[in-house]
């Protein structure tokens, strides 16, 4: 992503919405906007907006390749009493003046009023990028405070939908959700709602609405060989068309054609798409809302034979972000509400009334097909309300 000399200085702005909430970043690399518009746009309300319009929004973000803000914000940090932590698993130095939080680290300085009001700098236009993505980064964590106080729950669950009825697929890490979603959509069309994480709040007549969390993907090489989706996503590598965020090893063993699996130590080293690319790369729609329908709980088990089963283990804040830190990024910027015992409760309570189905996968995509198709089947012509 780069802009040409005579475009950088000009404001360009985009708003993002989900549910009723709204996020504005203004920027003055326009290509900055652009790349947010791509990322947000897939599974959220994204679109450009006028830079001198006003609005109500429940966040406003500076995405700015400005050296002399970047310098200010840093010396500010380094001046002040600080404290170092550890953010995307690098070191960031932060600090508080006049009840804002400023903090710089890989290149970035980030500066949080308690007004609302985000800016994010850059020092060198070749970091706009860096800036879109951290800028679009704490706009989601933003909103997802805000949709936290209405109620919603962030849950760690991908879902494939069909005629509005979501196959929500529960796990932890390798648990096989991700490949649950594709093989649904591969197989039987399923749109795919959300890869790792979703919005689920409880709606009328006792159903679970759901919202996905925009979000690069992560795939690992073999499940993309055996999908037949391998060769589409090595051409977007050698290109340079995949997210940022894909490691080195994996471009690495993609360019190669290398369809074994790599790992960064213990680590699988897998590609990273942009939402967009489920649909470009893998052939698969997406979906932007849904009703809950079924819960399935899958396990990969390479030396068995696919299985289904009726029922499952009940829902627990591990199913949820509940924690006070996940994953790379913490709460550093405090954007992120907590969410109600009362809500996840709630939650919990009506998913657990859906159908719930323990499944065996194997690597075998073909093997796999009739035991989903249990599922696809059941969902599709159970007459109930999602």
């Amino acid at each position: 992503m780069t802009d040409t000399p005579s475009a950088l200085g000009e404001i360009a702005a985009m708003r993002i919405q989900a549910a009723e909430h709204r996020a504005r970043i203004t920027s003055n690399s326009p290509a900055a906007v652009d790349w947010l518009i791509r990322y947000f746009s897939a599974w959220w309300q994204a679109e450009p907006v006028c830079a001198g319009a006003h609005e109500d929004v429940t966040v406003r973000v500076d995405a700015l390749v400005d050296q002399g803000c970047y310098e200010h914000i840093s010396a500010t940090v380094d001046g002040l009493a600080h404290t170092t932590v550890t953010y995307a698993r690098q070191p960031l130095r932060v600090a508080r003046q006049n009840g804002a939080l400023l903090a710089h680290g890989e290149g970035l300085a980030y500066r949080v009023g308690a007004e609302g009001h985000i800016t994010i700098a850059v020092a060198d236009p070749g970091l706009a990028e860096h800036a879109a993505s951290a800028a679009g980064r704490l706009a989601r964590e933003a909103l997802r405070g805000a949709l936290a106080r209405d109620g919603w729950v962030l849950l760690h669950a991908s879902a494939a939908v069909q005629d509005g009825r979501a196959i929500l697929a529960f796990g932890g890490k390798g648990s096989g959700k991700t490949s649950t979603v594709l093989q649904l959509g591969r197989a039987y069309r399923w749109a795919a709602l959300a890869n790792d994480r979703l919005f689920a709040r409880s709606g009328t007549n006792g159903a679970v609405e759901l919202l996905p969390w925009p979000a690069a993907a992560a795939i690992g090489l073999g499940l993309l060989d055996a999908g037949g989706w391998y060769d589409a996503v090595a051409v977007a590598a050698a290109s340079g068309e995949l997210h940022s965020s894909t490691s080195k090893t994996a471009l690495a063993a993609l360019r190669a054609g290398a369809r074994t699996p790599p790992h960064d130590g213990e680590r699988e080293a897998k590609a990273q798409l942009y939402p967009d690319q489920f649909t470009s790369l893998l052939g698969l729609p997406l979906a932007t809302t849904a009703r809950a329908a079924a819960l399935v709980f899958p396990a990969i088990d390479l030396n068995a034979a696919p299985t289904i089963h009726p029922g499952g283990r009940e829902l627990h804040d591990d199913d949820t972000f509940a924690a006070a830190t996940e994953d790379r990024y913490h709460n550093v910027f405090a954007l992120r509400q907590p969410e109600s015992t009362a809500a996840r409760t709630a939650i919990f309570d009506r998913l657990h009334r859906l159908p719930r189905y323990t499944l065996t996968l194997s690597a075998n995509l073909a093997d796999n097909t009739p035991v989903l198709g249990g599922v696809h089947h059941t969902v599709v012509e159970d007459p109930r309300p999602g």
